[in-house]
């Protein structure tokens, strides 16, 4: 008696594989398919927009719908990060605290002293040597001047002979960070130098100090409420942030 023929497993059958071919090929064909005119949201374009920007805002909504509806939005990095920053600039811009109140402003200063401190200022007097006229000669002709400075003509300097009220910052603006280093040093009173400059030598005579001091809340209001308002904003945005990523449940992945 014959033995039947084996079967073949239906993994292996033709017929199937065409099935699951023709299938997939449908799939892909619906999918590309523009979607029924009634299942599609129309695009509001505002009456008072003018006819060249309404044609721009159609063409450029219906190719972002469109390429949403493909799934190009999918897997793309560089979509991702701009939807999520954003998501982060919604939830501060949402996040729009009450005003503060002048104790809580001055709760803030007390605070953070160092940061709206007011800096020591100077009054000084110099007398300027010109590198530019004198050439090597300047810090020799300085020297020599140092036995009457009060009495020296020195050279014309743009920003006159006395300066007052100046920070070491202006100070440095105008004649070099070194130089302003140097002269916020120096004891109110006596002449001192030659002291370099981004300019030539001068001879510097510090006239009155005025030390630094802790702001007063009324010099520094529109500061400090910014720094308030923009802190609180940063705090609300990260707890709203923190209640999103708390809606969703996170697992390990295992490979």
């Amino acid at each position: 008696m014959s033995k039947p023929p084996s079967r073949r497993p239906l993994w292996r059958e033709p017929l199937l594989h065409f099935l699951v071919i023709g299938a997939a090929l449908y799939a892909l064909d619906v999918a590309r398919q523009p979607a029924a005119a009634d299942d599609v949201a129309p695009i509001v374009v505002l009456p008072s927009m003018p006819s060249e920007a309404a044609r721009q805002f159609v063409e450029e909504e219906a190719l972002f719908r469109e390429a949403r509806r493909l799934g190009l939005d999918q897997g793309d990095l560089v979509v991702r990060r701009r939807l999520v920053q954003k998501m982060e600039l919604l939830l501060e811009d949402l996040a729009a605290p009450s005003p503060p109140t002048d104790a809580e402003l001055q709760a803030w200063l007390a605070a953070h002293p160092e940061k709206y401190r007011a800096p020591a200022r100077v009054t000084i007097e110099h007398v300027y040597f010109s590198r530019d006229r004198r050439k090597d000669a300047a810090e020799a002709d300085a020297r020599a001047a140092l036995a009457d400075p009060a009495a020296a003509a020195g050279d014309p300097f743009l920003s006159g002979r006395r300066l007052e009220h100046r920070t070491e910052q202006d100070l440095a603006r105008t004649f070099g960070a070194d130089f302003a280093a140097a002269v916020v040093k120096l004891a109110p009173g006596a002449w001192a130098g030659p002291i370099a400059s981004a300019y030539g030598r001068h001879l510097v005579r510090v006239e009155a100090v005025a030390p630094a001091a802790t702001a007063r809340l009324e010099d520094v209001r529109p500061r400090v409420l910014a720094d308030v308002v923009e802190a609180r904003r940063r705090e609300a945005a990260a707890k709203a942030r923190a209640e999103i990523v708390g809606r969703y449940p996170v697992e390990r992945s295992k490979h």
